[in-house]
C-alpha cells in the first residue's frame, strides 16, 4: 500500500499504475486552509469532483471514503448523488504447488 502526499503528481500517479502497487491513496495537503473552530470543513465539493475528474482523465479507478465534519455517517459518502467504490483491477499469479513452494523457501532462507 502507499500513501501519496503531494499537490502535482497526477501525471507521476499515472505511471504508477502499472507498478505492482496495491493501492495508492492520494491526499495533497491542505493550502492556507482553516483548520479551527467548530464547523471547519478540510474540501468542499468542488474539490472532491476535481481529483474526480483527474481520476476520470487518467484511467486511475476512484474512491470516496465519506465526507468530513463531527459527524461523519450523517455526512454520508454519496458525491452528486452516486457513491464511488472503485478500486484497481488486481491480478494474481498462480499458487506454486507444495514442492516448489518448498524449494522456493530453502532457496531464500
Amino acid at each position: 500500500m502507499l500513501n501519496l502526499i503531494a499537490t502535482d503528481c497526477l501525471p507521476w500517479m499515472q505511471k504508477q499504475k502499472d507498478n505492482a502497487v496495491n493501492l495508492t491513496f492520494f491526499s495533497p495537503p491542505y493550502e492556507d486552509a482553516r483548520t479551527y473552530g467548530l464547523g471547519f470543513k478540510l474540501k468542499g465539493e468542488a474539490w472532491v469532483l476535481g481529483v474526480l475528474n483527474h481520476c476520470e482523465y487518467y484511467g486511475v479507478p476512484f474512491f470516496f471514503k465519506q465526507w468530513g465534519g463531527v459527524n461523519k455517517k450523517e455526512a454520508g459518502r454519496e458525491l452528486c448523488g452516486q457513491i464511488y467504490d472503485e478500486f484497481p483491477e488486481f491480478s494474481q499469479a498462480p499458487l506454486p504447488d507444495h514442492k516448489t513452494r518448498k524449494q522456493l523457501m530453502e532457496m531464500y532462507s
